[in-house]
């Protein structure tokens, strides 16, 4: 639990050097609780009102973070607290969360930020800033990493540019928003300018469903340059993928009546919002009373019955000439799982390889901004703070080394230590 009082904190640091992070406000930082209503409705509540820039999470993946201590929320302290240090059981109004993992693409020395999100009201207030250097010092001892996806259309890249992330990549995102998503990454450890910085050359699944293949900012790059889309369609190869067995123009049949049926239960969903009623209309109802419908109430509801009834009569006609061209399998764009020819995932592996030797062999501080005191705000996390999330410390260290360094028995009074 981080208390974060403005009030108590210096403002007076050296010409030049990284500003401390003190939020405009007096807040409390502590980990979501399942046990906690108040925090599930409230994260789902926040979230839902900034889907366009967050993405989609459904409610059980959030519930899935909290059970696994991975959501952190700021809050105000309530007035009543005393000496305005935040109290057990008595909980302020939310501000925002963000939600991370201590292991991204099976590497365990990379945390991830999934995502950052704060009050509108509350922006531009440090208190996303407070979030991920508070995640910072939750990490583990063996964490030197922090990376996090973040969309090039946002203004969220100057936040992470101000605390000291650096862009190393980018990759396609979905097909329908036609957006790119710019690899940020963070060296977290006080002074450090040592720790390779590292990318994936493909991250798979995710919010986005398919996989994307991940390219470098080369030289004379800027993060906020249009880039190319790079989407798992090959120049010269069918978006149609045939079922074995199909022929061609059989899989562009299924797909496309595959398509017919999204679009038709599109439209569907849309007239049954239109013919939706009012809470009046249903109170009149239910009371008995007479009640009628809006004019575009009744046009939806005639537009409705008229699909309904063509939807009727194509599934008989489908059913009459056995056609079973649209039974389940591969789809094309928006429904399939595309993949990447070997070729190109060969060719995204060897130039992520060579670049990042590149980028280690021309020096530490070959990016720019990715030096030690990078970033407008210091959000490096000490050595010390490190040992203690992890639970140990320094003497604990020592005294199982020192205890039999010759010996396999130390490692495991380390972890009694621990």
């Amino acid at each position: 639990m981080t208390n974060t009082d403005p009030a108590n904190s210096s403002s007076s640091h050296p010409l030049g050097a990284a500003l401390p992070i003190e939020p405009k406000l007096a807040i409390n930082i502590r980990l979501a609780s399942m046990r906690d209503e108040y925090d599930i409705k409230n994260i789902d509540a926040l979230h839902k009102a900034n889907t366009d820039n967050l993405g989609y999470w459904p409610l059980g993946r959030i519930k899935g973070c909290i059970e696994q201590k991975r959501v952190l929320i700021a809050e105000t302290i309530p007035p009543c607290c005393p000496d305005g240090k935040p109290m057990d059981g008595i909980r302020g109004s939310m501000l925002g969360f963000l939600i991370y993992t201590d292991k991204y693409s099976k590497r365990e020395d990379v945390a991830c930020i999934y995502a950052v999100c704060v009050h509108s009201i509350r922006q531009r207030g440090l208190i996303g800033a407070a979030l991920v250097k508070d995640a910072f010092e939750r990490m583990p001892y063996g964490v030197k990493l922090c990376c996090c996806w973040c969309a090039q259309d946002l203004d969220a890249g100057y936040f992470w540019q101000s605390l000291g992330f650096v862009p190393l990549a980018y990759r396609t995102g979905s097909e329908k928003k036609e957006r790119i998503h710019i690899f940020w990454e963070k060296r977290i450890r006080e002074g450090d300018t040592e720790t390779p910085h590292w990318y994936p050359s493909l991250t798979s699944g995710g919010a986005i469903g398919e996989g994307r293949l991940v390219l470098p900012l080369l030289a004379g790059m800027d993060w906020r340059d249009t880039k190319p889309m790079v989407l798992p369609e090959i120049p010269g190869v069918s978006m149609y993928k045939a079922l074995p067995g199909e022929s061609a123009a059989d899989a562009e049949a299924r797909c496309d009546a595959q398509d017919e049926k999204d679009a038709w239960k599109e439209k569907a969903k849309e007239l049954r919002e239109v013919m939706k009623l009012s809470p009046e209309q249903e109170a009149a109802s239910k009371a008995g009373r007479a009640w009628q419908l809006t004019a575009e109430q009744a046009t939806a509801q005639e537009e409705y019955s008229l699909l309904q009834a063509k939807r009727r009569k194509n599934s008989a006609k489908k059913k009459s000439t056995g056609n079973s061209r649209n039974s389940g399998g591969p789809r094309k764009s928006g429904g399939a799982k595309r993949e990447y020819s070997e070729k190109y995932l060969e060719g995204a592996r060897a130039l992520c390889a060579m670049w990042l030797d590149q980028l280690h062999a021309a020096g530490p501080n070959a990016l720019p901004g990715s030096g030690a005191s990078a970033g407008t705000y210091e959000c490096s996390r000490s050595l010390e703070s490190a040992m203690a999330a992890s639970g140990l410390s320094e003497h604990m260290l020592l005294r199982a080394i020192g205890d039999g360094a010759a010996s396999a028995d130390a490692e495991v009074r380390l972890l009694d230590a621990a």
